[in-house]
C-alpha cells in the first residue's frame, strides 16, 4: 500500500512538472507597445552587429531594447510571434497574403534602436530572432577582433582596437628600414573608423616630402624646398583657403586666396522664394610663368590673362569677355545680358559674340536669345549668324531676322560696319 501511494505521487509529480514545462514552452507573447529611434549617424551601419542592448522585466512584462541596421527608407512596424519556444521579431507588417511587404530601398543604410514592450516574462535563455536571424545580448556594437600593436624605439605604434579601428601613431617603413610614412589617428576610435589627424611622407634619405591635415597641406622636393602649400582658416562665418605654388626653379607659380560663405538667393520667377547656398569666390588669383612674367590675374569678378611676352591675351569681366591676337588686335568679343521676365516667368538671356580678323575687321556676329514662352517651361534657343568678307561685304545673314540688329546700341561694333548694313 505504501509503495503504491509513493508511485502514485511520483506519477502525479511528474505529470504536473511536465504540464508546467509544456505550458511554459507554449507561452504566447503579445506586443503591447513599441518605439524606434531616428537614424543614428554616430555608428557605421554597414558594420553594425544586430544585438540586444538591454532586456528587463517591468510589472510582469518584458522590455527589449534592440540595436540593428536597416535600409534608410525602411518603414519599421514591428510584430512578434512565438514559434517552437523562440520569439520571432519582424520589423515589417505582412500584407493581405501574409507576406512581408518590401518597400523600395534607398542606396544607404542606418542604425536604429527599437524598444519593444511585450506581455509576459521571457525565459532566461529565450531564443530571440530578428528578421529570421538570431540575436543575443552584447555590449559590443561591432564584431570584435584581437587588439594588436607594435613597438618602435620604445613607443607603441600601429595599434588597432577591438573593432579593428586604427588608433594613435602608425608607421610604415622603406626597404632600408627608414620611416616611409607616418600617420596620426585619434587615440580612441570606437564608434567609427578614426579619420587621420595628419600624415607625412618621407624620402629614403629622411627628408619630409608631404604633409597634410584638415587645416593645411604642403609638398617639398628632396632638397627641402617648398613646392606648394594650402592653408585653410576661418574668420567668423567665412572660410578662407590660401594656396601658393612654385615652379621647379623656385620662382612663384601661383598665389590664390578664395573664400566661401553662406548667402541667400532668390528665384527669378518668384522673389518670395529664397534659398541658402554656399558661395565660393576668389579674393585674388595670380599665376606666373617661370620667367616671373604674370600669366593670369583674377580679382573678384575681373580676370586678366597675358601671353609670355606680356601682351594681353584675354580680359574677362561681368557679362562679357575679350580675346586678343598676339599682335594685340582684338580677336573676339562676347557679351551676355538678361532681361527681366514677367511675373511667374524666367528672365530671358541674350548672348552676342563678335569675331574679328587680323586686320581688326568684323568677320562674323552670332546672336542667341533664350526666351521662355508663357505657356512653356522650356527655353526657346535660336542662333542667328551674320558673316562678312574681308571687303566688308555681307555674305550671309539669317533669312528670318526681324527688327533692329542686336548690336545697334554697341558703338564699338557699329563703327566697324558699313552704314548701309544698319539701315
Amino acid at each position: 500500500m505504501t509503495k503504491a501511494v509513493f508511485i502514485f505521487f511520483c506519477f502525479c509529480g511528474y505529470s504536473l512538472t511536465g504540464f508546467a514545462q509544456d505550458r511554459e514552452a507554449s507561452t504566447s507573447y503579445e506586443l503591447l507597445d513599441w518605439k524606434v529611434s531616428k537614424c543614428e549617424d554616430i555608428y557605421n551601419p554597414y558594420r553594425l552587429l544586430n544585438r540586444i542592448k538591454e532586456q528587463k522585466v517591468s510589472s510582469g512584462n518584458s522590455i527589449l531594447s534592440i540595436h540593428f541596421s536597416e535600409n534608410c527608407c525602411a518603414e519599421i512596424q514591428p510584430r512578434v510571434e512565438t514559434v517552437n519556444d523562440s520569439l520571432i521579431i519582424s520589423t515589417s507588417l505582412p500584407n493581405e497574403d501574409d507576406e512581408v511587404e518590401v518597400v523600395a530601398e534607398c542606396d544607404c543604410r542606418c542604425s536604429f534602436t527599437m524598444e519593444l514592450q511585450i506581455r509576459g516574462e521571457l525565459l532566461e535563455n529565450q531564443a530571440i530572432y530578428l528578421n529570421d536571424r538570431k540575436i543575443e545580448y552584447s555590449e559590443d556594437f561591432y564584431k570584435t577582433v584581437p587588439v594588436s600593436s607594435s613597438s618602435y624605439q620604445g613607443q607603441e605604434i600601429n595599434r588597432t582596437n577591438k573593432y579593428g579601428h586604427r588608433e594613435g601613431r602608425w608607421l610604415t617603413f622603406n626597404k632600408a628600414g627608414g620611416i616611409e610614412m607616418e600617420i596620426l589617428y585619434p587615440e580612441s576610435s570606437l564608434l567609427k573608423k578614426g579619420e587621420r589627424i595628419w600624415w607625412k611622407k618621407y624620402s629614403e634619405s629622411g627628408m619630409l616630402l608631404f604633409y597634410t591635415s584638415p587645416d593645411s597641406t604642403a609638398r617639398w622636393n628632396e632638397r627641402g624646398d617648398l613646392l606648394s602649400e594650402i592653408v585653410n582658416y576661418q574668420k567668423g562665418d567665412t572660410t578662407f583657403q590660401r594656396r601658393n605654388r612654385w615652379h621647379e626653379n623656385l620662382s612663384i607659380h601661383l598665389r590664390w586666396l578664395e573664400r566661401a560663405y553662406l548667402t541667400t538667393i532668390g528665384s527669378e520667377r518668384d522673389t518670395a522664394v529664397t534659398m541658402e547656398i554656399i558661395e565660393n569666390e576668389y579674393v585674388y588669383r595670380e599665376e606666373y610663368y617661370e620667367t616671373g612674367q604674370p600669366s593670369l590675374l583674377k580679382v573678384r569678378d575681373t580676370t586678366f590673362r597675358w601671353f609670355p611676352n606680356g601682351d594681353l591675351e584675354e580680359l574677362r569681366y561681368p557679362n562679357g569677355r575679350q580675346k586678343f591676337y598676339k599682335t594685340g588686335q582684338l580677336e573676339s568679343q562676347f557679351r551676355e545680358w538678361k532681361e527681366k521676365g514677367k511675373k511667374g516667368q524666367w528672365h530671358s538671356e541674350h548672348q552676342l559674340s563678335v569675331l574679328f580678323d587680323a586686320e581688326n575687321q568684323i568677320k562674323m556676329i552670332s546672336y542667341s536669345p533664350s526666351d521662355v514662352q508663357p505657356t512653356s517651361e522650356v527655353m526657346d534657343l535660336t542662333l542667328y549668324v551674320w558673316q562678312w568678307d574681308k571687303f566688308k561685304n555681307l555674305i550671309s545673314d539669317p533669312p528670318n531676322w526681324e527688327g533692329p540688329y542686336p548690336w545697334s546700341s554697341i558703338e564699338s561694333i557699329v563703327n566697324l560696319l558699313p552704314e548701309y548694313e544698319l539701315e
